[in-house]
């Protein structure tokens, strides 16, 4: 009898024991295979780049450094198909009392250089109508100007200087009908061109020359010569007024052939005068809780348009501001770097791993401000790669892609 209550004993705690264990089996065999079959969790995306751009270090752009020329050119650029535009600014700051009426205001510019092979048009005097900062000053951030210009001249060769009538600006600014907000000197912009012109600027050297007791100073500077009547003075005498700029700079870009709103067909990065190349890709589409399990930028070069037989390349997001020209704020950590060589076979892409670029961009944890693609030994050759940017063809245009895991539902309908 002892022995039949515990032989049933027995089996009813194993039949208690097995049951919990099945429970326990099926509920985790549940939860495994609902995680494994949610195949609709695992993403893949292929972006498009929706901006592509290059800059190089030749660009002086009005830098901090202060240049003894002002610049004003249409000419072909040192990569085969692109065009050089320069554009100038200068800014008098100084002028007679409000109370002058002026008679004659005329600008000296003393000429430094004139090459014209073709396309040689004259140059346009314009006022500005926002601030002049010499050290801010891009191609991309440069002030607009009035619709009108202020004046029109031309150049010949034998010129050593112009004199430009700028009696009714003048006017206009010491009266405070119109704000002094200085000049720019612009040229037709149009591609095709081949000319430069160059003028002193205000940081040029003046020069001494002592003959017997007799010193002469040559001064080159860009002046504004003004002859007034200060009608606070019942004396009505002529009275005469020179200005020096005090902010002259200017800014020049590398475009490529066509309008300048066209899109760059060739991105650019290389040593020598270090090139960059930008890149931007619209994220927004991924789920900010994504986890990204890979990311891969794709490039393809245009080895007909490149110049290298090994380069290493690397790529950094782009921090702090929008990347406007070789100098922007990039992210101290590249990634994804890799070498390219010209062995390499024609129309293949060059692969840049940067998973660890994209997981905080989705996550929201920085702002997509794209990216750059640089050499990693700026510097140390005349190698470049030209990368084919967003106007070509979709097979060859810059890709960027992503594979992300979005998250596990709650489990057991929570």
């Amino acid at each position: 009898m002892v022995t039949r209550n515990r032989d049933s004993l027995l089996l009813i705690l194993a039949l208690i024991v097995g049951l919990f264990g099945i429970w326990g089996c099926s509920k985790e065999a549940l939860f495994m295979s609902d995680d494994l079959a949610d195949e609709s969790r695992f993403r893949d995306t292929t972006l498009y780049a929706i901006r592509t751009d290059w800059d190089n270090a030749l660009h002086t752009k009005g830098n901090p450094w202060l240049s003894s020329r002002l610049v004003v050119a249409n000419m072909p650029g040192p990569v085969e198909g692109s065009t050089l535009l320069a554009r100038s600014f200068l800014w008098f700051t100084t002028l007679p009392e409000t109370t002058a009426q002026v008679e004659n205001a005329v600008l000296y510019l003393y000429v430094t250089r004139w090459d014209c092979k073709s396309g040689c048009s004259s140059i346009d005097l314009y006022a500005l109508t926002d601030t002049l900062k010499q050290l801010e000053l891009w191609w991309d951030s440069m002030p607009e100007v009035e619709t009108d210009p202020v004046a029109t001249f031309s150049i010949s060769q034998a010129q050593d200087s112009i004199v430009i009538n700028v009696s009714d600006i003048v006017q206009q600014w010491i009266s405070g009908e119109k704000p002094n907000l200085g000049l720019a000197l612009i040229a037709d912009e149009t591609p095709g061109g081949d000319f430069v012109a160059e003028f002193a600027s205000r940081e040029h050297p003046r020069k001494e020359e002592i003959s017997g007791t007799d010193t002469t100073i040559f001064d080159f500077r860009p002046t504004l010569r003004i002859t007034y009547i200060d009608t606070a003075d019942t004396s009505g005498n002529l009275e005469s007024f020179e200005s020096i700029p005090t902010v002259d700079a200017f800014a020049d870009t590398l475009l490529a052939a066509g309008l300048l709103t066209s899109t760059v067909e060739n991105i650019i990065c290389g040593n020598g005068t270090p090139s960059r190349a930008f890149l931007m890709f619209d994220i927004e589409g991924i789920p900010i809780e994504a986890s990204i399990a890979k990311a891969v930028l794709k490039l393809t070069p245009d080895f007909a348009s490149s110049s290298f037989d090994s380069i290493d390349l690397i790529c950094h997001a782009v921090v702090d501001s929008p990347w406007t020209h070789f100098g922007s704020p990039i992210g101290s950590a590249g990634a994804g770097r890799v070498t390219v060589k010209t062995s390499d076979q024609t129309g293949s892409t060059v692969d840049f791993e940067i998973t660890v670029l994209i997981q905080p961009l989705v996550a929201r944890k920085v702002t997509n401000r794209g990216f750059v693609i640089k050499s990693v030994q700026e510097g140390a050759d005349l190698d470049y790669v030209a990368f084919f940017g967003r106007g070509a063809s979709e097979d060859l245009v810059p890709r960027l892609e992503i594979h992300y895991v979005l998250p596990p539902p709650p489990p057991y309908g929570e």
